[in-house]
Protein backbone atom coordinates (compact mmCIF):
# COMPACT_ATOMS: atom_id res chain seq x y z
CA UNK A 1 0.00 0.00 0.00
CA UNK A 2 1.25 3.49 -1.17
CA UNK A 3 1.75 5.84 1.54
CA UNK A 4 -0.38 8.67 1.87
CA UNK A 5 0.78 12.17 1.25
CA UNK A 6 -0.69 15.22 1.80
CA UNK A 7 0.33 18.64 1.99
CA UNK A 8 -0.11 20.59 5.55
CA UNK A 9 0.42 23.40 7.58
CA UNK A 10 2.39 23.57 10.72
CA UNK A 11 2.28 25.30 13.83
CA UNK A 12 5.64 26.58 15.25
CA UNK A 13 6.67 23.77 18.03
CA UNK A 14 8.41 25.05 20.90
CA UNK A 15 10.94 21.92 22.11
CA UNK A 16 13.52 21.39 24.38
CA UNK A 17 15.84 19.00 22.77
CA UNK A 18 19.49 17.88 22.68
CA UNK A 19 21.96 19.07 19.32
CA UNK A 20 23.94 15.97 18.36
CA UNK A 21 26.20 15.38 15.46
CA UNK A 22 27.30 11.51 15.27
CA UNK A 23 28.33 8.77 13.08
CA UNK A 24 25.09 7.60 11.24
CA UNK A 25 25.73 3.95 13.06
CA UNK A 26 25.82 5.80 16.37
CA UNK A 27 22.24 7.46 15.35
CA UNK A 28 19.79 4.80 17.17
CA UNK A 29 21.61 4.86 20.16
CA UNK A 30 21.84 8.95 20.45
CA UNK A 31 18.03 9.33 19.84
CA UNK A 32 17.24 6.82 22.57
CA UNK A 33 19.56 8.61 25.06
CA UNK A 34 18.52 11.80 24.29
CA UNK A 35 15.12 11.17 24.46
CA UNK A 36 15.01 9.61 28.07
CA UNK A 37 17.65 12.38 29.05
CA UNK A 38 15.21 15.31 27.57
CA UNK A 39 12.39 13.54 28.96
CA UNK A 40 13.57 13.15 32.56
CA UNK A 41 14.47 16.63 32.48
CA UNK A 42 11.41 18.09 32.01
CA UNK A 43 9.22 15.38 34.20
CA UNK A 44 11.98 16.58 37.32
CA UNK A 45 11.08 20.26 36.67
CA UNK A 46 7.87 19.48 36.98
CA UNK A 47 6.58 19.87 32.85
CA UNK A 48 4.64 17.71 30.74
CA UNK A 49 5.51 15.74 27.70
CA UNK A 50 3.17 17.41 25.03
CA UNK A 51 3.28 15.02 22.34
CA UNK A 52 5.42 12.65 20.57
CA UNK A 53 9.31 12.82 20.73
CA UNK A 54 11.17 14.02 17.31
CA UNK A 55 14.26 13.88 15.56
CA UNK A 56 14.82 17.34 13.99
CA UNK A 57 17.43 16.89 10.95
CA UNK A 58 20.12 19.99 10.36
CA UNK A 59 22.21 17.90 7.59
CA UNK A 60 23.59 14.97 6.69
CA UNK A 61 25.92 13.21 4.26
CA UNK A 62 26.80 9.30 4.46
CA UNK A 63 28.96 9.41 7.44
CA UNK A 64 27.34 11.39 10.24
CA UNK A 65 23.94 13.42 11.27
CA UNK A 66 23.65 16.58 12.56
CA UNK A 67 20.20 16.66 14.62
CA UNK A 68 17.86 17.77 17.41
CA UNK A 69 16.42 14.79 19.21
CA UNK A 70 13.13 16.19 22.26
CA UNK A 71 10.12 16.56 22.88
CA UNK A 72 7.52 19.08 22.79
CA UNK A 73 6.87 21.73 25.87
CA UNK A 74 4.61 24.17 25.79
CA UNK A 75 5.31 25.97 29.37
CA UNK A 76 7.90 27.77 30.14
CA UNK A 77 10.45 25.02 31.18
CA UNK A 78 14.45 25.22 32.09
CA UNK A 79 17.95 24.39 29.95
CA UNK A 80 20.36 22.80 31.14
CA UNK A 81 24.20 22.41 30.00
CA UNK A 82 22.78 19.98 27.26
CA UNK A 83 19.51 20.31 26.88
CA UNK A 84 18.20 23.83 24.81
CA UNK A 85 15.01 25.32 23.85
CA UNK A 86 14.57 24.49 20.22
CA UNK A 87 11.34 25.24 17.93
CA UNK A 88 10.37 23.48 15.04
CA UNK A 89 9.66 25.75 12.28
CA UNK A 90 6.23 26.32 10.91
CA UNK A 91 5.01 26.51 7.51
CA UNK A 92 3.46 24.39 4.80
CA UNK A 93 4.89 20.90 4.57
CA UNK A 94 4.47 17.34 2.79
CA UNK A 95 3.69 14.83 5.39
CA UNK A 96 3.13 11.00 5.14
CA UNK A 97 2.71 8.68 8.36
CA UNK A 98 5.06 5.26 7.86
CA UNK A 99 4.54 2.13 10.03
CA UNK A 100 7.82 -0.46 10.16
CA UNK A 101 11.32 -0.72 11.07
CA UNK A 102 13.13 2.58 10.83
CA UNK A 103 15.55 1.17 8.07
CA UNK A 104 12.76 1.22 6.00
CA UNK A 105 11.86 5.17 6.81
CA UNK A 106 14.29 5.91 3.58
CA UNK A 107 11.60 4.33 1.16
CA UNK A 108 8.90 6.83 3.04
CA UNK A 109 11.48 9.69 2.33
CA UNK A 110 11.74 8.55 -1.24
CA UNK A 111 7.84 8.86 -1.97
CA UNK A 112 8.02 12.05 -0.16
CA UNK A 113 11.15 13.06 -3.17
CA UNK A 114 9.04 11.54 -5.89
CA UNK A 115 5.89 13.85 -4.19
CA UNK A 116 7.90 17.20 -4.29
CA UNK A 117 9.47 16.64 -7.66
CA UNK A 118 6.23 16.00 -9.50
CA UNK A 119 4.46 18.88 -7.88
CA UNK A 120 7.50 21.13 -8.64
CA UNK A 121 7.84 22.02 -4.71
CA UNK A 122 11.28 22.69 -3.18
CA UNK A 123 12.16 20.84 -0.02
CA UNK A 124 13.47 22.53 2.91
CA UNK A 125 14.13 21.34 6.53
CA UNK A 126 12.77 17.82 7.93
CA UNK A 127 11.88 16.02 11.31
CA UNK A 128 10.34 12.80 12.39
CA UNK A 129 7.40 12.40 15.40
CA UNK A 130 7.48 8.86 16.73
CA UNK A 131 4.47 7.57 17.91
CA UNK A 132 5.54 4.43 20.27
CA UNK A 133 9.04 3.12 20.70
CA UNK A 134 10.24 0.10 20.27
CA UNK A 135 10.09 -0.82 24.01
CA UNK A 136 6.54 -1.04 23.41
CA UNK A 137 5.89 -2.59 20.26
CA UNK A 138 7.30 -4.80 17.26
CA UNK A 139 9.15 -3.10 14.50
CA UNK A 140 6.72 -4.07 11.72
CA UNK A 141 4.05 -1.85 14.43
CA UNK A 142 6.24 1.46 14.62
CA UNK A 143 4.21 4.48 13.56
CA UNK A 144 6.60 7.17 12.46
CA UNK A 145 4.92 10.87 11.31
CA UNK A 146 7.49 12.65 8.31
CA UNK A 147 7.11 16.23 7.88
CA UNK A 148 9.03 17.70 5.10
CA UNK A 149 8.80 21.57 5.08
CA UNK A 150 8.33 23.32 1.44
CA UNK A 151 10.23 26.43 0.74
Amino acid sequence: MEPLIKVVTVEETPCLSIYAKVANEEMGVTVAEAFHEVAEHIISNNGTLDGAPFVYYHGFDDKTTSMECGWPVWQEAPESSSIKRFTIPGGEAVTTRYMGPYEGLIDAYQKLMEFLTIEGLKAGPMWEYYLNSPDEVAAEELVTEIFWLME
